[in-house]
């Protein structure tokens, strides 16, 4: 498996607690719309005062 360059960040506000809970939320619905993407890219749900907290993977890596 290699890695994408390319990840989806959806954010919304409203999300379950559960990391998991998450993903599986989102995955089926943007299967619907990129099947072929979500295959490879890695999706990350977040609210958007998670988004504000600047994350590792929001950076490029050296």
């Amino acid at each position: 498996m290699t890695e994408s360059d390319i990840d989806l960040l959806i954010i919304r506000e409203h999300f379950p607690r559960s990391r998991l809970d998450r993903h599986w939320e989102v995955l089926e619905v943007a299967k619907v719309v990129l099947k072929e993407f979500t295959a490879q890219a890695p999706i990350i749900p977040l609210t958007p005062a998670e988004a504000q907290v600047t994350k590792s993977f929001y950076l490029p890596e050296k």
